[in-house]
């Protein structure tokens, strides 16, 4: 008896078929043991049988795409072993047989009740958010309704639109939706970059540091980086490592991009020695000084010559 199982993209069991006899066949013509409904799968593609050994054999019958295994290579005939993968046009396919043998039974875990991590993820996200306002109110004092109420409502918003987005993804390819963890991940990870934002903000101040300002972003997009890994993971446990690394080669290029869009090679950058921070706060939350009153009075010698060149230059009449 032969079991021949049709898998999705994510090597997950979507179909499964019996084919009592000692050899069975696979494609899209009515006369298979097994009807694929691709385009790129002949009308007679595989055949599969026991062979002398007994071991199964995956044999192409001719076809024009032929058969593939796991690492994409063509076989014109595949040893299986009950674990083997093989590709057939683009369906990934599992052949076994009766005699395959199963692992043991896992240990049922606990059911998981996600509503706590649920509330707590959006207590903590909601929380950095108005603590984030609090502190430009601090030093502006808006409206209430536009500093509070409105950064809230596209914050809802926005965090609605990339739980569903991630959901949707979740349930076309692995079959569930997964909302819950989904949600989790988010909140926790917008709360996680929001305060790491904060803290680099912050740090270039208190600590005068240009080095900061001006690449404080890379930690930032890392932590998004982990977050993305994160959903991705809940999607699928398969191929973990490449997905990692097409995130972070992604994310390499968006502080690429980010730092090139900053300047770097710009005279006026070279030139001026000031360091201007993203962000003010008040004196008493300085660590650092940005300079000794000796450095203060040295810059002050160095442009006194140029102050006193444009106090001459307005003193003078404007030619017309």
């Amino acid at each position: 008896m032969i079991w021949i199982e049709t898998l999705s993209r994510n090597k997950e069991v979507v179909a499964r078929v019996r084919a009592s006899g000692k050899m069975a066949t696979i494609g899209r013509a009515y006369d298979n043991d097994v009807i694929l409904d691709d385009p790129h799968v002949a009308s007679r593609h595989v055949r599969v049988r026991h062979g002398e050994d007994g071991a199964l054999i995956a044999e192409d019958l001719g076809s024009r795409n032929g058969i593939h295994d796991e690492s994409g290579k063509r076989r014109h005939a595949m040893r299986l072993t009950g674990d083997t993968l093989l590709r057939v046009g683009r369906t990934w396919l599992r052949v076994r047989d009766n005699t395959f043998r199963l692992p043991g039974e896992r240990i049922l875990p606990p059911e998981r009740r996600l509503w706590p991590w649920l509330l707590l993820a959006l207590t903590l996200a909601i929380g950095v958010r108005l603590l984030g306002q609090w502190q430009v109110d601090i030093f502006e004092h808006s409206d209430p309704v536009a500093l509070y109420v409105q950064p809230l409502l596209g914050f809802a918003l926005l965090a609605s639109a990339w739980i569903t987005f991630w959901a949707v993804l979740t349930r076309l390819l692995a079959g569930q939706a997964r909302t819950g963890l989904h949600a989790i991940i988010a909140l926790t990870g917008f709360a996680v970059v929001s305060v790491a934002g904060s803290l680099q903000t912050w740090l270039s101040f208190a600590l005068s540091s240009r080095a900061l300002a001006d690449y404080g972003f890379v930690p930032v997009w890392l932590l998004v980086a982990i977050v993305f890994c994160a959903h991705l993971r809940v999607i699928g446990a398969r191929h973990l490592l490449r997905k990692a690394v097409a995130v972070l080669m992604l994310v390499l290029c968006t502080c690429l991009g980010q730092w090139l869009e900053s300047r770097p090679f710009s005279p006026e950058e070279v030139s001026d020695p000031d360091f201007h921070p993203e962000a003010f706060y008040p004196p008493s939350w300085r660590i650092a000084p940005p300079s000794t009153e000796e450095q203060f009075f040295e810059r002050l010698r160095e442009i006194e010559p140029m102050i006193e060149k444009l106090r001459k230059d307005d003193a003078e009449p404007q030619k017309a």
